[in-house]
This record gives structure tokens, C-alpha cells and sequence, in this order.
């Protein structure tokens, strides 16, 4: 009897601790359910992020009174304060500083007026060049700023036929300003003038666009729902993210889709200036904000949309000294426009919002 009174109780143990296995699991079910879990992990997160930027105000002030701003010292006291050896640190022309921190994946900026900003970072790379087939199925990825770079030179060396016909992917959001988004930004790129690529990326010429008036991009880029953000140009010829995304021979449709590009600066001292794109493609779910100038010439946020715009977005300063708007300097063929929005300010000889000059009709489909 005492054994079968003793089985008996280790069977109703058993079953007591899966029926608390069940309705904890049914509580962590419905927590998740109603968001609290998640809610309470991003409040863990925006807690640790405030004490990781106290601590690097409190580096940074210090280094500030004792006159020992440098990279090499601020190196040296995030190193220690984070229990890291790895940490890089790029001090810019501007007064605004960058530190990365690998071990924390997390990258922080620090502005003019000493506000810090934080960006998680995943998947950082340690080798430039494409991976991927360039179909659509296993398209080519972009996942550095070295790619961007890699790509330009490609296409305006007129290397690899333009890519007509193949498929890229921006793999994660890219920062011109941040050393996580490059694979080696301090490499010297101006031996005589010591400049590393990073500077290179944000100061002179700055980024060579992806396709020029001879070469032309003829591929699908799709961004992912990413962002490029601090894309500078300030250069002579057209300027853009893509300098010429279009096919001569129509034989290829141009794509460039779900893609935005935070506070670009692109200024033109000598042709047009384009924002996303100057050539003949189709545009789908892109949007812009920052700063787009020409000096002497044209000026719009998607220049280069002819075959179609599509719910895409520009929230810009826009400067040109001929045909000046939103979306297009001038329309002279047959464009669909569907579900755009145009923002900012817009100033030029025949400024409009989404034309600056019109050699058709504009009309709304109900």
C-alpha cells in the first residue's frame, strides 16, 4: 500500500509541474501576445543605451578638460571603460566624433552639440565584394560602403555589361559617416594628403555616382526597406546615387525599389543634379530628404524616373539655377506618377513640385 501510495504521489507530482509548465507557457504566450515582453526588453535596452552614452559623456567631457581629445585617448578610455581592446574611434574636420564598439555592436555618434546617438549594428563585413549569383533568386549583395564604391567603378568602367538584366540587394542600412558600414575606413585613399576613405566619402569630391553619361546602370537594385544615409557628392557632372540608371538598347527595365536615403547632401557645379537617380528607369517605394543643388544647371529629387514613380517620397532643400521640382526637372515623354508626396523647399527658373517644366500633360486617373 505505501508503494502504490507513494507512486500515486509521484504521478500527481508529475502532473502538477506539466500543468505549471502549460500555464506558464499560456502567460509567456500571451505576454508576447500583448507586446509586454517585447516592451520590457526595449526598455532594458533604452536603459543600458542611456548608461553606455553617460559613460561616454563622462569620457569625453574629461578628455575635453584635460586637452587630451584625440582619438588615440578616447580610444584608450572607451577601451577601458567597456572591457574591450577593439574599439575605433574616427574624430571628424566638422567637430563630430564616431565610436564603434564591436564587442557591444554598437556604433555611437557624437554631434556638434555633443548629443550622442546610437546605432545597433549587425552583420558587419571584413571582405568587400559581391556575393551572390545576380539573379533574382540569388541576387548580388551590397553590404559595405567598399560595395557602393566597388559598384561605381564597375559600371563606369564599363565592366560587366552594365549588369544588364541582373539583381542587387542592399543587405543592411549603411551609413557614410560610420565605421561599421565600411570593411576598412581608415585605409589611405591620398597618400600625399594622408586622407583615409572614410574622410574621402564626406569631404572634397566625395562619392563618385553609380553611372555616368557614358556608362549606364541596367540592373534591378532593391533596398530592402534600407536606408544610405549622408550620401555627399559636391563634384562637376551630374550628381546622384546613380549617376545613369537606364538601358540605351532597351533591352533591360532599370529598377531601383525600396530604398531611402537619409540627409544627402549632392551639389553640381557644372551639369544636373538628380537626388536618387538620373537616367531612364522605374522608381518604386524610394524616399530622400536632405539637401539637392545645381549650380548651374537642373535640379530634382528623382530625375532619372521616366518609365514610372511609383509611392515614393522627397523632403528636401532643392536648388537649381534652370528646370527646378520635387520629382522632375522637366517631363518631355510619357511618365506615371502614383501616390507620390513632395516636401520642403524648391527654388529655381521654372520651379514646380512635380515638374519644373512640362512638355506633356499632366492629368490624375480616378
Amino acid at each position: 500500500m505505501k508503494g502504490n501510495k507513494r507512486g500515486i504521489s509521484l504521478i500527481v507530482l508529475v502532473i502538477t509541474i506539466i500543468l505549471i509548465i502549460i500555464i506558464a507557457g499560456a502567460i509567456i504566450l500571451s505576454l508576447n501576445g500583448s507586446g509586454i515582453i517585447s516592451r520590457a526588453h526595449k526598455a532594458v535596452d533604452s536603459f543600458n543605451e542611456g548608461a553606455e552614452i553617460e559613460r561616454l559623456q563622462v569620457i569625453l567631457s574629461s578628455a575635453y578638460k584635460e586637452n587630451m581629445l584625440t582619438e588615440e585617448s578616447i580610444k584608450e578610455a572607451v577601451d577601458k571603460e567597456f572591457g574591450t581592446n577593439t574599439s575605433k574611434v574616427k574624430m571628424f574636420e566638422d567637430g563630430e566624433i564616431t565610436i564603434f564598439v564591436p564587442s557591444n555592436k554598437k556604433e555611437y555618434y557624437v554631434d556638434n552639440n555633443g548629443k550622442i546617438s546610437v546605432t545597433k549594428v549587425e552583420n558587419v563585413m571584413d571582405t568587400a565584394g559581391f556575393s551572390g549569383s545576380g539573379t533574382e533568386a540569388n541576387p548580388y549583395q551590397i553590404s559595405s560602403i567598399e560595395d557602393l564604391i566597388l559598384l561605381a567603378i564597375n559600371v563606369n568602367n564599363g565592366g560587366t555589361q552594365n549588369y544588364k538584366n541582373k539583381f542587387f540587394e542592399l543587405t543592411r542600412d549603411l551609413d557614410f559617416r560610420l565605421i561599421s558600414s565600411y570593411i576598412e575606413y581608415d585605409k589611405i585613399v591620398d597618400e600625399e594628403n594622408n586622407i583615409d576613405l572614410i574622410t574621402s566619402m564626406i569631404t572634397g569630391e566625395g562619392f563618385t555616382p553609380i553611372g555616368d553619361s557614358s556608362h549606364e546602370f541596367s540592373a534591378t537594385f532593391d533596398g530592402k526597406e534600407h536606408k544610405i544615409k549622408n550620401l555627399y557628392e559636391s563634384r562637376t557632372g551630374n550628381v546622384a546615387l546613380f549617376g545613369n540608371a537606364a538601358d540605351n538598347s532597351w533591352q533591360a527595365v532599370p529598377s531601383i525599389k525600396n530604398l531611402t536615403l537619409n540627409n544627402v547632401y549632392l551639389k553640381t557645379s557644372t551639369e544636373n543634379a538628380g537626388g536618387l537617380c538620373m537616367g531612364r528607369c522605374w522608381v518604386t517605394n524610394c524616399h530622400i530628404d536632405g539637401t539637392i543643388i545645381s549650380e548651374t544647371g537642373q535640379a530634382s529629387g528623382f530625375e532619372g524616373a521616366m518609365r514610372g514613380l511609383r509611392n515614393s517620397s522627397i523632403n528636401a532643400t532643392i536648388k537649381g539655377k534652370k528646370h527646378t521640382a520635387g520629382l522632375f526637372s522637366s517631363i518631355s515623354g510619357s511618365v506615371r506618377i502614383e501616390n507620390c508626396v513632395i516636401k520642403g523647399s524648391i527654388e529655381g527658373r521654372d520651379a514646380g513640385g512635380i515638374a519644373g517644366y512640362n512638355y506633356r500633360t499632366i492629368r490624375s486617373d480616378s
